[in-house]
């Protein structure tokens, strides 16, 4: 049932034997088939060590967040952060001008 084992099996073992034999093209094709196997079985394991490394490669977490992503977002926190410095500032100096600051100083404690 399992003909390539055999083909693998009788071209390993006496293949250098049957390549010597030219009055039919059997073992030529015999040996044209375990080369064809070979090839195939070699790319097959390229292939899927690449297409592991591929999926892999993008296969993520889709909740985490890219490099770029994580970067965008901490450079607008930092701006949000420096504008509400800012705000705040101005609000205490527009309290302090008119007197607002002490009064709710005054009701929070």
């Amino acid at each position: 049932e399992d003909i390539k084992s055999l083909c693998s099996h009788v071209v390993e073992k006496y293949g250098k034997i049957l390549d010597k034999v030219d009055y039919v093209q059997t073992f030529k094709s015999l040996r044209l088939r375990y080369e064809q196997y070979l090839d195939r079985k070699d790319r097959s394991s390229v292939d899927n060590v690449s297409l592991i490394m591929r999926n892999s490669r993008y296969r993520r977490d889709p909740r985490q967040l890219d490099e770029d992503e994580e970067m965008w977002f901490n450079n607008e926190d930092e701006i949000e952060d420096d504008d509400s410095v800012d705000e705040h500032k101005d609000l205490d100096d527009e309290f302090d001008q008119i007197g607002l600051g002490k009064i709710l100083d005054k009701r929070v404690i």
